[in-house]
């Protein structure tokens, strides 16, 4: 079975802009296991799926993006789950919130029962560091961070599944929204 993951990903230039606070903590804290990916708000973590039924998901995925409406993003400040996570929180997400709902209900009809362990706390943010920020680096790098200011938004026009080819993380397809509201 194949490994996916569902996320919105924001335009270039803040991709960009994120990326750069990677490569900053990167550079002060030695972390780099969030460099992997390409800045996102995660709709669904990763899942395996048998690759024989990308079809019939993605027809229904297909139809229920042809009634969405591009979704305006607030980024603001940022934001911890101690010991181990720094990232940058959506602010105002309701909107975002409910698409997800609705996203979920379709794709938890394809995916293994197994695959389907959810947390009901949506937070969506996109993450900075993880994993490999040590409690011991996690308190300096936060102290850093909670005082800086960040501030960007972006207009979702529709979400993105990623595949791992084994080492790293592929955009491997697009589900476009074709309302602009």
């Amino acid at each position: 079975m194949d490994l996916y993951f569902f996320a919105i990903l924001p335009n270039m230039e803040l991709q960009e802009r994120v990326q750069q606070i990677k490569l900053d903590l990167k550079e002060k804290y030695g972390v780099k296991h969030a460099l992997k990916l390409p800045a996102h708000i995660t709709l669904q973590p990763p899942f395996r799926m048998d690759c024989g039924l990308e079809k019939d998901l993605f027809e229904e995925l297909d139809e229920f993006t042809q009634n969405q409406e591009f979704l305006k993003v607030q980024l603001s400040g940022f934001g911890a789950f101690p010991p181990r996570v720094i990232f940058i929180p959506v602010v105002h997400h309701e909107s975002l919130s409910e698409l997800r709902k609705q996203f979920l209900k379709i794709l938890y009809r394809h995916i293994p029962p197994e695959e389907k362990g959810i947390n009901p706390n949506f937070h969506p943010h996109i993450t900075l560091a993880t994993r490999d920020l040590l409690p011991e680096t996690f308190k300096p790098a936060w102290l850093e961070l909670r005082s800086k200011e960040f501030s960007a938004s972006f207009l979702a026009e529709g979400f993105s599944l990623l595949k791992h080819n084994g080492k790293n993380w592929d955009l491997y397809r697009q589900f476009p929204f074709h309302k602009t509201g």
